[in-house]
């Protein structure tokens, strides 16, 4: 028994320090890139690097956020599907104001392209300051280059100059917010019904935010910025992955088998004093009981650690 009692012990000490990691991880609102990697690889019981956390978030696996440190300036916007000729229709006029000739248009653009599908950006409301916080990432814009040129950085490649025309992105609630720079300089100025307001002074007057395409562009990335991930998405991804390992299909009564044979394995050994390991606890388990294999032992031991850690 005491040999039992000695086991329980390091179960609990184990038990307590594995407590207070779970209790730091739920006080936080987001890790860091580190502490990403560190706490995915914990969890799957695999090295999982920095890289490889920016990898997952550019496949879709996991949402990364970044920390902005300053107000922005952005615009609600949403993402139509359309295809090419419904957006480059309504565009074909010149310089001058007169509609390009259906002909000149129809000889640069095929049917088989104007007829393609695409995604179109569709800004609406006016522009609007959006305050410094934590703000999930969409990575259909600048922002995704944004993520792959940290990525190319983190493998040691050349990550290259890339531009999206439609600027970066991110997600505010349920909004959808487009980035947006000022094209000049503002500065602050008191206007005539004595209100403090943004004036651009390279052109002359004060902005204007609804009509705003001559005062501001789409930013051309989301800027110098850290990016993190909230515990949140963390916790949707370790459950997602843990549910769809197909090695988790186990059943309940082989589950109780290797439980008992633990047990009679942990009150029928002769050491007085054993630092019980898993690899100790599997020897002594498949020496007692010759139906149970190794492999399959570990298998399981594999699957309870995993549910164990992700349930933290």
């Amino acid at each position: 028994m005491e040999s039992l009692t000695t086991w329980f012990n390091h179960l609990l000490r184990q038990r307590v320090k594995g407590d207070a990691v779970i209790k730091l991880f739920k006080l936080k609102n987001w890790l860091t890139l580190e502490e990403t990697s560190r706490r995915l690889s914990t969890t799957f019981e695999e090295r999982v690097s920095i890289a490889d956390c920016l990898q997952l978030a550019l496949d879709g696996h996991i949402v990364i956020s970044a920390i902005f440190t300053s107000t922005q300036y952005g615009i609600r916007s949403e993402v139509e599907e359309t295809t090419w000729r419904n957006v480059l229709v309504p565009a074909r006029s010149s310089q001058v104001g007169e509609d390009v000739p259906m002909d000149l248009f129809n000889t640069t653009y095929k049917a088989e392209f104007l007829d393609s599908p695409c995604e179109h950006i569709e800004r609406s409301g006016s522009i609007f300051n959006l305050a410094s916080g934590i703000y999930d990432l969409p990575l259909i814009g600048s922002e995704r280059l944004d993520v792959s040129h940290a990525l190319a950085i983190e493998q040691g490649r050349d990550p290259g100059d890339f531009i999206n025309m439609e600027g970066a992105f991110v997600k505010f609630g349920n909004n959808l917010i487009n980035l947006m720079l000022p094209f000049n300089k503002l500065a602050i100025r008191t206007n005539e019904e004595k209100q403090a307001h943004e004036y651009d002074e390279h052109i002359g007057e004060f902005v204007d935010y609804e009509n705003y395409h001559r005062f501001f562009y789409p930013a051309d990335g989301i800027g110098a910025v850290e990016l993190v991930f909230r515990r949140e998405h963390i916790e949707i991804f370790e459950k997602n992955q843990l549910h769809d390992d197909e090695s988790l299909s186990v059943s309940l009564s082989e589950s109780l088998v290797i439980m008992g044979a633990m047990l009679d394995t942990l009150k029928n050994t002769e050491s007085k004093s054993k630092r019980w390991t898993q690899d100790s606890l599997k020897a002594d388990i498949t020496e007692r009981n010759n139906t149970l294999k190794a492999r399959k032992i570990d298998d399981y031991f594999s699957i309870a650690n995993k549910y164990y850690k992700s349930d933290s």
